[in-house]
């Protein structure tokens, strides 16, 4: 069995990428200018006659381009150009705005909160959302339902991450203990 060997200096490895490189943009710039131009060719096909439109303030007559007569055996007489139709526009009568004053805003009743009420497990406290949003995939990749793995934002600029809720404090140290094992050493518990 043979074996071939190709060997190119730099010089002609970069003039061979240049090569390359010119009849690619080469080739580009061909198939463009036959694109243009068959969609140039389309348009001049489909083209509908020309009319010639002058804006005034009376309406006018738009005539199409003359053509050249062709001999008629029994010519017929030529009617007069139609009388221009008169245009007319829809009377717009502004309709009254409605306007409402604001009132006071809502406020939120100590009920609502963004974390139900219950036993919590909070994994650890973070600088940055990236490493809670880490420690999260990893507390879920143990087997918690990602529902159920929270980050929250306080707003000292720190981000908790928090397993929950439970129904009960057995659960909960249930769920401490399985964090502790899976390498989280610092999780406790929390109940709001």
């Amino acid at each position: 069995m043979r074996y071939y060997q190709l060997v190119a200096s730099g010089r002609q490895l970069a003039l061979f990428v240049v090569a390359v490189a010119g009849l690619l943009l080469l080739s580009f710039f061909v198939g463009l200018s036959l694109g243009l131009a068959e969609k140039q060719e389309r348009l001049k096909s489909a083209a509908p006659v020309a009319t010639k439109v002058v804006a005034s303030e009376t309406p006018t007559v738009v005539e199409p381009p003359p053509t050249t007569p062709t001999p008629l055996v029994n010519p017929t007489p030529q009617l007069p150009p139609p009388e221009p139709a008169a245009v007319l526009t829809p009377e717009v009568t502004p309709t009254p705005m409605l306007m409402v004053t604001p009132g006071p805003a809502p406020r939120p009743s100590p009920v609502e909160r963004s974390v139900p009420l219950g036993v919590w497990v909070q994994v650890g406290a973070f600088k940055s959302k990236a490493d809670a949003e880490g420690v999260r995939l990893r507390v879920v990749a143990l087997g918690f339902r990602p529902e159920q793995v929270k980050v929250l934002a306080l707003a000292s600029g720190k981000y908790r991450v928090r397993v929950g809720p439970f129904p009960d404090k057995e659960s909960g140290s249930r769920v401490v203990a399985r964090l502790r094992e899976g390498g989280f050493r610092e999780a406790f518990m929390v109940s709001e």
